[in-house]
């Protein structure tokens, strides 16, 4: 390229390398924005783990799981295939649930428990400290995600 005077050479480079340096921060910026919402989804699964194995999953949830590993027969046969498929249902489903109460405690809401286990487990002041935290992470990764739109 071929500059009339030595003026618009540098106007030319400088302008070359501030979009350098643009683009260079940009992708920095969307590899910490992956690494970070990474790290958030990494730290929220552990925490809602933790909790759910200390809360223990529901009375029904492991009665149905109790009771197809008490059933005796063919581990493969369709109906114990069945019952494992229920259990796992119920256990998802069971997880699930729990999931959505700790993100209301999480809020502030007030949580409707219906047995009195539900009732003393989220009324724990550790448990409400971690709901909050899991809460603010939700909040976080949804911004971090719309970023990138």
């Amino acid at each position: 390229m071929v500059f009339k005077n030595k003026y618009m050479a540098c106007i030319f480079m400088i302008l070359s390398t501030l979009l350098i340096l643009v683009i260079g921060t940009a992708c920095d910026n969307a590899q910490s924005r992956a690494k970070r919402i990474v790290s958030l989804r990494s730290e929220r699964k552990q925490t809602l783990d933790k909790l759910y194995q200390e809360y223990g999953g529901s009375e029904l949830a492991q009665s149905i799981k109790s009771g197809v590993q008490n059933e005796k027969g063919a581990g493969n046969s369709p109906e114990n295939q069945f019952a494992q498929g229920i259990a796992n249902l119920a256990q998802g489903a069971d997880r699930s649930f729990f999931e959505q109460s700790i993100r209301t405690v999480g809020s502030g809401e007030n949580m409707v428990a219906i047995t009195d286990k539900a009732k003393q487990f989220y009324s724990r002041p550790d448990v409400v400290k971690k709901a909050k935290k899991i809460y603010q992470i939700d909040i976080e990764l949804e911004q971090l995600e719309n970023q990138g739109k």
